[in-house]
């Protein structure tokens, strides 16, 4: 265990995306850099006193180890979950592209078309983002249920594939449907994020298998190390032909290619290191990995406003924005739109959104929190068998895959929901307590 753990593979990769950012192909420009570089090292630091102090610090010595009479009280729940999740899969990719009723025809139509020209798909989601569901299949009935099923539906998704080989066979396909639907539906409105949580699943679980056999029946890492770089090759593919896709990137080399105003910086060593026929995606690949950081930089300009718990979350200041409109005013997000950096278009960093609600002062309290329940959610993975600790463990994964460019779990309430509704369930079901839920 001691040898394979997140948090090397994770100090690396933040360190590479702040090295992309300050010596990158963009030449973005760093505000209070004294501040700014400061608070990163901080928040590492912070993460890493967070990992080492969960193998020293425990707050329940009654730990449950997980067996083979739960799993099947478990399955025998997960299975009702299972139709549900379908339901929610098929109404709500109908919905997505905005039908009123249930023409398969059409939506397949739909579908071959946005995955055929994924750039145009993407742009025709963008300029709709804000429209009323009113109107679709299902109206304000089904965004009444999608809110409340999003506490298991994101969770329901991870244990289909978890469970797939104790599923019985139409369970199965159940699953398989579901997670083809969740493909098909992000790469025919041009996005990445839901292929890559797929990839993600099945990288951590496999992770997990590897962490649970005993040191002999491991046998070399070779076979792990080579299935990341397969995925990794697999995502960064994906991603190059869905940005090529959408157009802009083509224009790169111009003298008119930005983000949010800032240009490219022809002196980059990076563009002196890689080959030129790498130059294109390390262009979009660095617009991913560290635009995050500039939005960070512009915040450092303008004072902290308290937003009292819900600045954190995208999904929540979006909700709670239908009935106060005004609510996400003092957002860092909201405010730096003045620098040019539009809110929903660019992005900010993890750090910039649980800055919302704490300041940057605070957020090294987020980080130490973060790097103990992914060291927690791995020990009691390995050492309980615990399955909401492995889909805790995949979001934690998610989490820190994404911290440059936003805050992953806070972005919808698919995922926020059912972060919380696993939480809970871990630290109830590792505990020698009866749950009936």
């Amino acid at each position: 265990m001691k040898k394979t753990t997140p948090i090397k593979i994770f100090v690396v990769y933040w360190v590479f995306t702040l090295l992309l950012f300050a010596f990158g192909p963009f030449a973005w420009k760093v505000y209070k850099p004294l501040l700014f570089w400061s608070f990163n090292i901080l928040y590492v630091f912070t993460f890493a006193v967070g990992w080492f102090l969960s193998g020293r610090v425990g707050f329940s010595k009654r730990r449950k180890k997980w067996t083979e009479v739960d799993d099947k009280v478990f399955l025998s729940r997960l299975g009702p979950l299972l139709y549900i999740n379908l339901f929610y899969e098929i109404i709500n990719i109908f919905r997505a592209f905005s039908f009123a009723n249930f023409d398969i025809t059409a939506l397949i139509q739909r579908i071959v078309s946005g995955i055929s020209d994924m750039g145009s798909s993407y742009n025709s989601f963008q300029d709709n983002v804000n429209i009323s569901s009113a109107g679709v299949v299902g109206g304000t009935v089904v965004t009444i249920f999608n809110y409340i099923w999003d506490i298991w539906g994101f969770s329901t998704l991870v244990f289909g594939v978890l469970y797939f080989k104790k599923l019985k066979i139409h369970q199965k396909c159940i699953s398989a449907v579901c997670i083809f639907l969740e493909i098909v539906f992000y790469l025919a409105r041009g996005t990445n994020i839901g292929v890559f949580r797929i990839v993600l699943i099945f990288l951590v679980l496999y992770y997990i298998n590897y962490m649970q056999k005993t040191e002999k029946k491991r046998g070399k890492k070779t076979k792990l190390i080579v299935l990341g770089i397969i995925a990794f090759i697999i995502v960064v593919q994906l991603f190059d032909t869905i940005m090529k896709s959408r157009g802009g990137i083509a224009l790169w080399q111009t003298g008119s290619y930005n983000i949010g105003g800032i240009g490219i910086n022809r002196d980059s060593i990076f563009f002196k290191i890689l080959p030129p026929g790498f130059h294109q995606l390390l262009v979009s690949l660095s617009g991913y990995l560290s635009q995050g950081y500039y939005g960070m930089s512009l915040t450092m300009q303008i004072p902290w406003k308290p937003m009292w718990g819900i600045g954190y979350s995208m999904a929540l200041q979006n909700t709670l924005g239908n009935l106060i409109p005004t609510i996400s005013d003092a957002s860092y997000q909201v405010r730096v739109e003045q620098f040019g950096w539009d809110s929903y278009t660019q992005w900010h960093s993890m750090y910039s959104w649980f800055a919302n609600d704490l300041s940057y002062f605070g957020v090294p309290i987020i980080m130490l929190i973060f790097g103990y329940i992914f060291h927690k959610s791995l020990k009691d993975t390995i050492e309980l068998n615990n399955p909401y600790a492995k889909v805790m463990l995949y979001f934690m994964f998610l989490m820190a895959v994404f911290l440059p460019c936003n805050n992953q779990l806070g972005q919808s309430t698919y995922s926020l929901f059912s972060f919380f509704y696993v939480l809970v369930m871990w630290q109830l079901t590792k505990r020698k307590i009866k749950i009936s839920v």
